[in-house]
């Protein structure tokens, strides 16, 4: 009789454990889980980063095609200098203009840089969340071994019983 209480005692005390591994099983799930949701989230704020880089890389080829068209047109006018007078206020204009535009293109090129830097940080990130990923797997796995082991452990000493 105290055989079988402590028998029923033992089993008792292994159901609690068991149960405290399948609940810790269930925490590591819902953590995965999680951090799948935060690597599609980070995944998908990745894919605007570099449609936004594209579209700037865009800009900026557009924006050198127009200064070499303004260097062309400065040639020109520079050769209509010697014949008019009023070639010079032309040739003022056209400079001002490769001016701003140069500068648009160093905040453009500046804008870019800065992309790639945040893109860099996200990358960074999403390598540590696969890292962080793959170790709550790794603990969900072992868990879920444990908690096998122990019920073949508890259905052995059922059958010898």
């Amino acid at each position: 009789n105290v055989k079988l209480q402590k028998h029923e005692t033992a089993e008792k005390e292994m159901l609690v454990k068991v149960q405290v591994l399948e609940d810790e099983n269930i925490e590591l799930t819902n953590l995965l889980d999680k951090m799948e949701n935060e690597l599609k989230k980070y995944g998908e704020e990745q894919i605007q980063f570099l449609e936004a880089e594209k579209k700037q890389q865009v800009t900026i080829s557009q924006q050198e095609r127009d200064i070499t068209e303004y260097e062309h047109q400065i040639i020109a006018l520079k050769k209509e200098l010697s014949e008019t007078a009023n070639s010079t206020l032309k040739i003022n204009e056209l400079e001002k203009g490769l001016n701003l535009t140069t500068i648009a293109l160093k905040e453009q090129r500046d804008h870019v840089t800065t992309l790639q830097l945040r893109i860099t940080a996200m990358n960074d990130l999403l390598t540590a969340q696969k890292e962080q990923t793959a170790s709550h797997k790794r603990q969900s796995d072992e868990s879920s071994q444990l908690v096998k082991e122990t019920e073949a452990h508890y259905e052995s000493l059922f059958r010898d019983h």
